[in-house]
């Protein structure tokens, strides 16, 4: 150890000093000292003491020598020990103190930090303090020219009030005065008065009985006397029509025998014809019509010589079909431009098409709508339906007057409208080169129909004039060299296209039930519980369709349709509707009207279901029942239909006043962009300002789409009742959120009247060319209404509908009398008969055959290609254990995992196929919940085996597997689509 020496210095020993005194107190100093002293007195001591003990002369023993040392030493060693335990706690103090002043200096730099930040925001509000007297300071500016101009408008105000108070002191004088005494004078005359009146209501006493009997006489004489001028004036018009009847019997009855009930040449006139007809429109059968006729002859006196019986009529309404076939032809024929419209649908797993065309009326008063018939289609592709066009209009050569094509926004009426565009393209080509053909051959000097083209004196000679390909490509040049207006006018064609309650079925209902009442320790959710999850309905529109489907169903032996008109009879009053709202069938806005019906009787239908449920004998609710009795208490599905019927109120009825409301017939679907443009703002301003419809005081014309008052004001009342009781919490989020999504929807709706779109760029000619309905009613109804009459008369062939749809909807009547004569009406008698012998609706029918067994063919062909396919893909996953251990399972391959997965399959078909997956961790991840199930599965009925993995997949540590029999009926159920995808 180094050596310490000690400091002389005076000034270091009483700076040491004051440091000692500091950090241990004066009392510890002097006892650290006094230690100190006593260690070198005992240190003197001993050395006294030995120099003694040798100076001494020998102790008598050595037992009382080493005594006394023990004791000597024992002394020593005790005060060394007390020596050592103070210098340990003058130590500990002086760590102790050492920590506080390292606390300390903390302390006082984050106070020094504190002090810095402190001072930048004093700066801050030193510069806010200057902004804010420089307002003041303009503020009181400003207050002192208020101030003045305050000033002078009360020395204005002055006069005023001096005027003021002369007229209080005028009204008060009145008060005082003259109205007290205006008060007595009429409170005298007033008791004159009244005493007048007593004595002449005494009076009329007496006299009021007897003027009542001579009024009731005075009635009973005006009744007798109207009577009898009532039978004179009958008996005087009777009299007149006969005497008319008499006089004109003869002539009226030689003239029907004449034209209209003889039969000339063995066969009805035209005018009979033309009465059979009626006949069979109004909906008399065509067995009775013959009948009819009889009974109607027999009237005017007439002897009808023969009944018409039901194949005449047959063949006299394919007449009326001919005829309107021949009217439209004639109108298309007659026109500058025509446009066509179109929609399909099933009836009994057959595809209809039902077909019109919209033209100039014939008298030029407006446009009119002609049906071109409601035909079978072999399938719903674009590509039949452009080839059916072809096989009806390729006759009537009117390519060049097509100027639009109208229909839904189906993919297969897209493509449609390609089809066609196509079509007339090809068919402009072909007219221009034949122009441009037949003008480089015959290289005539007058002028061409088409500007001058370039092309050689004579043809080459490995080509023909007559070739599609070469009058293609010269009908190409040709439209290439015409002014670029013409070239964009002669192909156009215009486009008119335009987390709630879940309620389950009875089956996904009882699975989500069995998963309602799991605990801590319960399995993982299961695909099938998924599946049943996402399958099943919810929300308002779900709601709605349940409450059509119990309250007014399609089928009427289901239901309780009658229940409740009668409920609702005694509810609504007589005259007004009191059936729901038909969400059954296809319907524009049925479901917000049955939000309408709902929110507005929300409490009556709430009774009305439970007067059902106790009307029954076990006096409960079916499945269907309780769905909706739920979802008419819960918030989240009242919410919804909140949205609906405000959606309905704002925008939906709105619109469709506008598309087809009073005064819209001549309407175009063309001229509607503006208001397009005008509803997408109209939403938009909702979405951003939802207050328009959810504030307390909304107003009607600030808040519909045409500012006129609520279509249904009752339920919008009773949206905003709801809304005040609490039980909407989530309207503003679920209005928004519906509103955005419906914005979205009509953008992608509305494409073709977008700026620069061809329909924006179209001029006023071209519009008026190009005129269509604004609506698809025309093909909906005439489906519609092939629909009920097939149902009225299953037996019907569909070219005698045609034909009686034609007649009617086309206005054949008119046609006929106007322009047939007797030539025309023979022809048409004897195509007609032509027509009804061809077989017709057998070669529909033999078509439709042949279609569905070439289908069938094919399908059966893929379906044993499949089998084929699924059984060698079963003998592979048969040859595979099934692994249950996720160490294992994590050494696997991607290919080694879709096999995992197609064994699982095997067992649960509600498992999604690998496609869906879209890397192997997530397919690592379905195969490790798959396992979970199946070890929860078999570990109450199945052993499990140990097994080792094959040396090419993994390690040689033992898995789990067990034998797993692959589902085959489960997995050929699948989608052809999902098979694919699997394998």
């Amino acid at each position: 150890m180094p050596q310490v020496t000690k400091c002389h210095s005076p000034a270091l020993q009483a700076q040491f000093q004051l440091v000692q005194v500091a950090r241990w107190g004066t009392q510890k100093l002097d006892s650290i000292r006094g230690s100190a002293n006593l260690g070198s007195n005992e240190n003197a001591f001993s050395c006294s003491q030995k120099q003694d003990l040798r100076n001494a002369p020998a102790l008598s023993t050595c037992s009382q020598q080493a005594g006394v040392l023990r004791v000597a030493l024992s002394e020593v060693q005790n005060e060394l020990h007390s020596t050592k335990l103070l210098l340990a706690e003058c130590l500990d103090e002086a760590k102790r103190q050492a920590s506080e002043f390292s606390l300390q200096a903390a302390t006082l730099a984050e106070t020094q930090e504190a002090l810095q930040c402190t001072k930048e925001d004093l700066q801050a509000m030193h510069v806010t303090l200057n902004a804010t007297y420089d307002q003041l300071t303009a503020t009181a500016a400003a207050s002192q020219h208020w101030h003045s101009l305050l000033h002078l408008e009360r020395r204005k105000c002055k006069p005023w009030q001096r005027k003021a108070t002369g007229l209080r002191e005028r009204v008060k004088e009145l008060k005082m005065v003259l109205i007290p005494h205006l008060r007595d004078g009429f409170d005298a005359r007033m008791r004159v008065l009244q005493y007048r009146i007593d004595d002449l209501e005494k009076g009329a006493a007496g006299r009021e009985e007897t003027v009542r009997k001579l009024q009731e006489n005075v009635q009973t004489c005006r009744r007798q006397m109207r009577k009898h001028q009532m039978k004179a004036l009958c008996t005087s018009r009777r009299l007149a029509q006969t005497i008319a009847r008499h006089r004109s019997a003869k002539c009226a009855l030689s003239a029907i025998s004449c034209h209209t009930l003889d039969r000339k040449n063995g066969a009805y006139s035209s005018q009979f014809h033309a009465i059979a007809r009626s006949l069979v429109l109004v909906g008399c059968a065509r067995v009775s019509v013959g009948s009819v006729l009889k009974l109607v002859g027999a009237a005017f006196g007439v002897t009808v010589p023969k009944c018409m019986n039901w194949r005449t009529v047959g063949q006299v309404m394919l007449e009326g079909g001919l005829a309107s076939q021949i009217q439209v032809t004639h109108e298309i024929a007659t026109t500058d431009a025509v446009t066509l419209s179109s929609d399909s649908t099933s009836h009994r797993h057959v595809d209809f098409t039902s077909r019109h065309v919209a033209l100039k009326s014939p008298d030029g008063q407006g446009h009119v709508v002609r049906l071109l018939g409601v035909d079978s289609s072999i399938d719903h592709k674009a590509s039949t339906q452009v080839r059916e066009w072809k096989d009806k209009l390729s006759s009537l050569n009117f390519m060049e007057k097509l100027k639009g094509v109208n229909g839904d926004h189906s993919s297969d009426q897209l493509k449609s409208f390609d089809g066609l565009t196509d079509w007339k393209l090809n068919n402009m080509y072909i007219r221009l080169g034949t122009q441009a053909a037949s003008q480089a051959v015959q290289q005539t000097g007058h002028a061409s129909p088409v500007p001058a083209l370039k092309f050689p004196s004579t043809l080459p000679h490995d080509s023909d004039s007559s070739d599609p390909g070469v009058i293609q490509m010269f009908g190409m040049q040709a439209f290439e060299a015409l002014p670029k207006d013409e070239q964009r006018c002669l192909p156009l064609i215009a486009n008119g296209l335009e987390h709630p309650l879940l309620l389950a079925n009875r089956d996904n209902a009882a699975m989500l039930r069995e998963r309602s009442g799991g605990g801590p320790g319960e399995v993982p959710v299961t695909a099938a519980e998924i599946c049943a999850v996402e399958v099943s309905g919810h929300g308002g529109v779900k709601a709605a369709s349940l409450t059509g489907a119990i309250f007014n169903h399609k089928d009427d032996k289901k239901g309780v349709h009658d229940m409740h008109c009668q409920y609702f009879e005694s509810i609504k009053g007589h005259g007004r509707s009191v059936t729901f709202p038909n969400t059954s069938n296809i319907h524009y806005q049925s479901y917000c009207d049955a939000a309408e019906e709902l929110l507005t009787y929300l409490d009556e239908y709430i009774k009305l279901l439970l007067q059902i449920r106790y009307k029954k004998e076990k006096r409960n609710f079916s499945h269907m029942e309780e769905n909706l009795f739920n979802a008419l208490h819960d918030a989240l599905t009242l919410t919804e239909l909140a949205v609906l019927v405000w959606y309905a109120a704002t925008i939906g009825h709105p619109y469709m006043y506008y598309v087809r409301g009073e005064g819209t017939k001549e309407t175009s679907i063309l001229d509607l962009g503006p208001l397009h443009d005008r509803l997408k703002v109209h939403i938009q301003n909702i979405v951003d300002n939802p207050d328009l419809l959810l504030a307390e005081d909304t107003y009607s014309r600030m808040a519909t789409l045409d500012g006129s008052d609520w279509h249904i004001p009752t339920a919008v009342v009773a949206v905003q009742q709801l809304a005040k009781d609490g039980q909407l919490p989530h309207l503003c989020t679920g209005l928004i959120a519906f509103f955005h999504g419906a914005l979205t929807v009509w953008n992608c709706l509305t494409p073709e009247f977008e700026s620069g779109s061809a329909c924006a760029t179209m001029t006023a000619t071209e519009r008026a060319d190009a005129w269509m309905p604004t609506t698809n009613d025309w093909n909906e109804g005439a489906l519609g209404a092939y629909r009920v009459r097939a149902h009225q008369k299953p037996t019907l062939t569909l070219h005698q509908y045609n034909a009686e749809a034609l007649y009617r909807h086309n206005n054949t009547d008119a046609f006929v009398s106007s322009s047939c004569t007797s030539m025309e009406h023979q022809w048409l008698m004897a195509k007609a008969c032509e027509v009804d012998s061809s077989g017709l609706e057998a070669e529909r029918r033999k078509l439709l055959k042949e279609n569905m067994e070439c289908i069938a063919d094919e399908r059966q062909q893929k379906e044993a290609e499949r089998e084929a396919v699924l059984a060698k893909e079963k003998t592979r996953i048969d040859a595979i254990s099934l692994i249950l251990d996720n160490n294992s399972l994590d050494r696997l391959t991607r290919v080694q995992l879709d096999d995992q997965l197609a064994i699982h399959r095997c067992q649960d078909s509600s498992i999604k196929v690998k496609s869906h997956y879209k890397n192997k961790q997530e397919k690592l991840a379905a195969v490790k919940a798959a396992v979970l199930i199946v070890l929860h599965s078999h570990s109450s009925d199945q052993s499990v085996s140990v097994v080792t993995p094959p040396n090419d997949v993994m390690s040689s540590a033992p898995f789990r597997s067990c034998a797993v029999e692959p589902d085959l009926d489960l997995v050929s159920r699948q989608p052809e689509d999902d098979i694919k995808d699997e394998y």
